[in-house]
């Protein structure tokens, strides 16, 4: 397994695959920067950084910078690209991953690879060293590139890009606009992360052609049919949720913290992605002002220490958030809407306030919005007055308590668990050498042919010359 990016929130998905086939009995070498996160006699991990020796995907990162990416799409992308020309080279050049892709031994059985940014096609080397399929592990609810690849179809009448500021049903000028960052992701994937990975390839390598190696056996997507219900191909598989496990006790301190709250307790957390001591004064004010004003005591996930803030108050920069929400006295979760706390919390029945600041979160909270989890503010207009507004109609009514607790039924009544699922796909590719009878056609179509601009092109043309 290959995940290179420094976020928390990347490595807690992959953890819980890896933490899946470990408990199947296989065998998993994981290359991560959080080679602390699992303990277990089948794991070895290789530590491909820290946090100061990558360009700063996270930690590095301020609010504004955040905000600014969320309205541009092409600076998310471009920042993406950055990422990948700093941690593609730092991970091959690791000691230990040159001793695996010069070793004479068949080390492994399938290779699973982060696929976002399409950071996989950095890794495909280590698959075809050792003759092995590939199975990709995408984080956000969908990732064009990825799907596209699959052939996997993506309408963009029907389904709102993930990085889109809207869902669906979506209006003319919004299915405008999703279609045109379709065509920007494909063209930026095809056209501008393709030659550098040509360069990247010919530079470690010795050779630059590696498109015949940008096949996936399979791809463990992080959506769940309740949060987006679509179509999707055999090769790609929802897991939703994965990295829910049963709740643990809780440390002490937050113990007698949320069972001594008459009136219960409110989680706060923007994530591990930007900072809390990165927000303007003016939203850490309406923060400190609102939380004043309730009686509800608040546990605030916060890496420094916050001034002025009041007593029902806790503030720590590490916590169990899945133990937290599964606590009976959590009554609400003001979130930035990234898709693990989202899981989590709608596993758990607990009603949102949804205050998403980049990237997919917009996307999702735009989504939970519309299924009825919670209301929705942006976090550049928070005020004290909305943000008790948003915290009353959650606390006090019944209409979002309620649809959280339909939705939790409707996400733990599955067939299969997302880790029975991880299991048990990763199995089958083993078995059958790649599972390419699963594969669609639409992955070894160009572009133009999926979406028949040819046709209609073609068809017009004919109109044209028969007028």
């Amino acid at each position: 397994m290959i995940q290179p990016i420094y976020a928390k929130s990347h490595d807690n998905f992959h953890t819980a695959v890896a933490r899946s086939l470990l408990s199947a009995g296989h065998y998993v070498t994981f290359i991560t920067p959080f080679p602390e996160s699992i303990k277990h006699s089948n794991y070895t991990a290789i530590n491909c950084g820290d946090p100061t020796d990558v360009s700063g995907f996270t930690n590095k990162m301020s609010m504004g910078e955040a905000l600014q990416m969320s309205s541009d799409s092409m600076a998310l992308l471009k920042f993406g690209l950055e990422e990948l020309q700093t941690l593609c080279p730092l991970v091959i050049q690791l000691d230990e991953v040159q001793k695996i892709l010069q070793s004479q031994t068949k080390l492994f059985d399938v290779v699973i690879l982060e696929t976002i940014l399409d950071l996989h096609e950095c890794f495909l080397p280590v698959a075809d060293k050792f003759d092995i399929p590939i199975i990709g592990a995408v984080v956000p609810r969908s990732w064009l590139s990825t799907e596209w690849m699959m052939g996997n179809p993506s309408n963009p009448a029907l389904y709102p890009s993930v990085v889109a500021t809207y869902s669906y049903p979506m209006t003319f000028l919004q299915r405008l606009d999703n279609f045109w960052n379709l065509l920007l992701d494909f063209a930026f994937h095809n056209y501008y992360t393709y030659p550098q990975m040509k360069e990247f390839y010919k530079k470690f390598f010795g050779d630059d052609n590696f498109s015949d190696r940008r096949k996936m056996s399979l791809v463990f997507l992080n959506n769940h049919q309740v949060l987006t219900p679509r179509p999707i191909v055999p090769t790609i598989i929802n897991v939703g949720g994965l990295q829910i496990q049963p709740a643990k006790p809780l440390p002490e301190n937050l113990k007698t913290f949320i069972d001594g709250a008459e009136h219960g307790v409110i989680l706060f957390s923007i994530g591990s992605f930007v900072q809390s001591y990165n927000m303007p004064s003016e939203m850490l004010a309406a923060l400190r002002k609102t939380f004043a004003q309730i009686p509800q005591r608040v546990i605030w996930k916060a890496e420094k220490r916050i001034e002025g803030l009041s007593e029902n108050v806790l503030v720590s920069k590490w916590l169990p958030q899945r133990d937290i929400l599964a606590h009976k006295n959590i009554v609400a979760f003001i979130s930035h809407c990234g898709i693990a706390g989202t899981y989590e919390s709608l596993y758990n029945g607990i009603p949102m306030v949804l205050m998403p600041i980049f990237a997919d979160q917009i996307a999702n909270a735009e989504l939970l919005q519309r299924l009825g989890v919670g209301p929705k503010i942006y976090i550049t207009n928070l005020t004290t007055e909305k943000l008790l507004n948003a915290l009353n109609d959650v606390i006090n009514g019944t209409k979002y308590r309620q649809r959280t607790t339909e939705i939790s039924e409707l996400i733990k009544d599955q067939p299969m668990s997302p880790q029975e699922s991880v299991v048990y796909w990763t199995e089958y590719v083993i078995r059958h050498n790649g599972a390419k009878h699963l594969q669609s056609p639409g992955a070894e179509m160009p572009l133009y042919q999926y979406l028949l601009l040819d046709v209609i092109g073609k068809s017009n043309s004919l109109k044209t010359k028969k007028n």
